[in-house]
């Protein structure tokens, strides 16, 4: 009976000490770049601007992705709202035609104020800006979102 638990209890230690040292994070491949998106969790504000698509279907906040490198078609989302007034939630689209290098780690980035909200991509480790920095008004999210959306992510390369 001792011998028993005692081999379970070691076993069981293995299995959580083994599962700790896994990585979650995929390996990045030679010919592809990693994606960040952008999130701000503040007291009263939330922000987010993310790539509204994956696999050319809608997609809500994603942690960074690694994707192939090369052209790419994009439409990000921004949202933004007080944390405990869902019915604040405003949202603009922009679209980004951009090459992305193997290799690299980009991320979305953005600015709000005033109701108007400017995105770009930049690359993490520099900061320096590669796409346009694109410019749209934050408004309340449509009733038909995920018919528009389905269409929009058609476009997407992601």
């Amino acid at each position: 009976m001792k011998v028993s638990h005692l081999l379970c209890t070691l076993l069981g230690l293995i299995a959580v000490s083994g599962c700790s040292t896994m990585s979650t994070q995929a390996k990045q491949e030679d010919s592809q770049f990693r994606f960040e998106n952008f999130e701000q969790d503040k007291a009263f504000n939330n922000d987010y601007a993310y790539l509204m698509c994956f696999r050319q279907r809608p997609t809500e906040w994603q942690p960074a992705r690694h994707y192939d490198s090369g052209e790419h078609n994009l439409w990000v989302r921004a949202v933004s709202y007080e944390r405990r007034l869902p019915s604040t939630e405003r949202e603009a689209l922009v679209n980004f035609k951009l090459e992305l290098d193997a290799g690299k780690d980009y991320r979305i980035n953005r600015e709000i104020n005033d109701g108007i909200v400017k995105v770009w991509i930049e690359e993490k480790d520099s900061s320096e800006i590669i796409s346009e920095v694109k410019t749209a008004e934050l408004k309340r999210p449509i009733n038909a979102q995920l018919t528009r959306d389905l269409s929009l992510c058609q476009e997407s390369t992601v």
